[in-house]
């Protein structure tokens, strides 16, 4: 899976990791820490994100917007890798599918009510539980004081999930919303 920052400066700015830490005065190792630790766009420095801003003449929300969308776009095929090998009955199949319904209807309200959307939703993906033995009070907590701070209807199928269902439907909840945050 690309790193965020990498991602962009190959793609967006169109030149080696290399240059831009010679350019930025960022050193190539920090660069290379950040990767290895997979460190959160949310938490990355102002000073990096001046940096990618100037040299690419984007806006700092423009900057945070696109790091995100590859963040959230390389975990999402990483679910998706994960997709096939979780489910096989009719009734978890529907559950998924309801999920994917209501994943796909908060990622609309939120990108309605916020320009934050996409950094909200990577921080929501980044706690999603991956393991039947993850907890998901942490993700279920953030997710319902997000609707409530931001004023989006909750789905409250959420906190009946149980440790064989959640995974899967939390899995498609998440890829709902990030479909209808990034849908352009």
């Amino acid at each position: 899976m690309p790193y965020p920052v990498e991602q962009f400066i190959t793609e967006v700015l169109d030149m080696p990791v290399a240059a831009f830490a010679r350019e930025s005065h960022i050193s190539q190792q920090t660069l290379s820490s950040w990767k290895q630790r997979d460190r959160a766009v949310a938490s990355l420095p102002i000073q990096l994100l001046d940096e990618l801003s100037y040299s690419s003449g984007q806006s700092l929300d423009e900057i945070r917007k696109q790091l995100a969308q590859y963040e959230l776009i390389a975990a999402t095929k990483e679910l998706k890798q994960k997709e096939g090998t979780i489910m096989t009955d009719k009734d978890t199949e529907t559950l998924r599918n309801n999920f994917y319904t209501e994943g796909t209807k908060f990622g609309e309200a939120l990108a309605a009510a916020t320009n934050k959307a996409p950094i909200q939703l990577q921080h929501l993906m980044r706690i999603v539980p991956t393991t039947a033995d993850t907890p998901t009070e942490n993700f279920v907590n953030e997710y319902l004081q997000l609707c409530i701070t931001i004023g989006i209807p909750a789905y409250g199928e959420i906190t009946a999930l149980t440790d064989e269902n959640k995974v899967p439907a939390l899995q498609m909840f998440m890829l709902g919303a990030n479909n209808a945050v990034f849908k352009d």
